[in-house]
């Protein structure tokens, strides 16, 4: 059946690897091929989109039960050769999604994942974890009902979706540090991670209750003020994500049902009326998330070869993959799409937040990127009331209990 919509946006990189969402769960003892195979079985048995096939014509395929010619578990006999493993190309036309790689030890074997965009999102994720430790759940839809939904809907807001994006083509902005764009495109990414203490995520919390919106648009608002103030734009886009999951039957739904559009977040006169104004642009962005962004892009004619076509900056919020009390590392790809990608981790009872950067090396160094998460992270106490002082008049952000580890791109 045709690929939905929000596939769309992936479909055409396929063979690349940042469509890959890749880490590795250390768990406790030996865990042979065998059982690790029986592991992800159950896993494809329950989740039918694991099961899937991608052809060039833009169709998947998912058979009826799974075919042990199209996955296979590869054992590694040193780990340290996980991440480079995981980050090779998933052929999606002839196999599942899915690899998994182990490298098994006496005390405990290293279990890596690399789950293809086509068939994963976030949220499913968090499905297939659940899935390991709680009996399945029964399901209302199918990826594929959501999918031929998706269509539908997606042709009946097609013209309003691309009106709606249109303006933004025409709007770039560059941080004072981007002197000079090269004319193609370079896609070299590294990046900077910088903490977020219980008390800074605990005010960002506070000025989302005073404004009556939520922490992500207090996010929204607050990383376009600091764009603002470093390019000296008065409308900023921002990159967002939508879930898709609006309805619950997708609830316990394993696919992609993400899709990308722009929020133009336009800087007032005073701070509560820059959030107002941000939650505003979020809800109309929303409303016309139905056409794939791909498709967005396509309609607004030739597409830049400098720099990404409807932001330069993209914010997200994120969650680390887990498993209760099993120790998770994830192996992001370093590879940028567009000039900065600000994604934010909220601190948890065990674990400090972070706000991670990935940036386009070519145009940014990394001290001037992580002056920027820096301050990010240090106007978190001043959202509250008036809101954030003048960029200018904040104090140099301490770092007297360290940076969080940095993973930068290979050389």
């Amino acid at each position: 059946m045709p690929i939905s919509p929000a596939q769309r946006t992936v479909f055409e990189g396929r063979g690349r690897i940042d469509h890959l969402i890749a880490f590795e769960v250390t768990v406790p003892g030996f865990m042979s091929t065998a059982d690790a195979r029986g592991l992800v079985g159950s896993l494809l048995d329950a989740h039918p989109m694991l099961r899937s096939r991608f052809d060039d014509d833009a169709t998947f395929t998912v058979d009826s039960t799974a075919d042990p010619d199209r996955w296979r578990i590869e054992s590694l006999a040193d780990g340290s050769d996980m991440r480079r493993r995981l980050h090779e190309p998933i052929d999606v036309a002839s196999g599942y999604p899915i690899r998994v790689v182990i490298a098994p030890r006496v005390a405990a074997t290293q279990v890596g994942f690399a789950f293809h965009h086509l068939a994963v999102d976030g949220e499913s994720l968090r499905i297939l974890a659940s899935s390991l430790t709680e009996p399945p759940r029964a399901r209302d839809g199918d990826y594929r009902d959501y999918a031929r939904l998706a269509t539908a809907r997606a042709d009946m807001h097609r013209a309003a979706d691309i009106a709606h994006f249109a303006p933004t083509a025409s709007i770039v902005v560059d941080l004072a540090a981007v002197t000079r764009r090269r004319p193609v495109w370079d896609d070299r990414g590294a990046r900077v991670s910088y903490p977020i203490e219980q008390g800074q995520w605990a005010a960002v919390g506070d000025a989302a209750q005073e404004h009556r919106v939520t922490e992500l648009t207090v996010l929204r608002a607050t990383l376009a003020g600091l764009v603002s103030a470093r390019s000296g734009a008065r409308a900023v886009p921002i990159g967002a994500l939508t879930s898709g999951r609006d309805d619950t039957r997708w609830d316990g739904v394993v696919g992609m049902l993400v899709n990308t559009v722009s929020v133009l977040c336009r800087m007032s006169a005073s701070w509560p009326a820059t959030v107002e104004a941000v939650r505003k642009a979020e809800n109309e962005a929303f409303a016309h998330s139905a056409t794939a962004f791909t498709d967005v892009v396509d309609a607004l004619g030739p597409s830049p070869t400098d720099r990404h076509p409807l932001f330069q900056v993209m914010l997200t919020m994120d969650r680390d993959p887990g498993l209760p009390g099993v120790p998770v590392t994830p192996y992001p790809v370093d590879i940028a799409r567009c000039d900065l990608h600000v994604s934010v981790v909220a601190p948890t009872r065990s674990a400090v937040g972070r706000v991670e950067i990935l940036y386009a090396s070519a145009l940014f160094d990394q001290a001037y990127v992580e002056r920027l998460a820096a301050d990010l992270v240090g106007s978190f106490s001043d959202l509250s009331g008036a809101g954030p002082r003048p960029w200018g008049e904040r104090p140099t952000a301490s770092r007297s209990r360290g940076p969080l580890p940095r993973r930068r791109s290979p050389a």
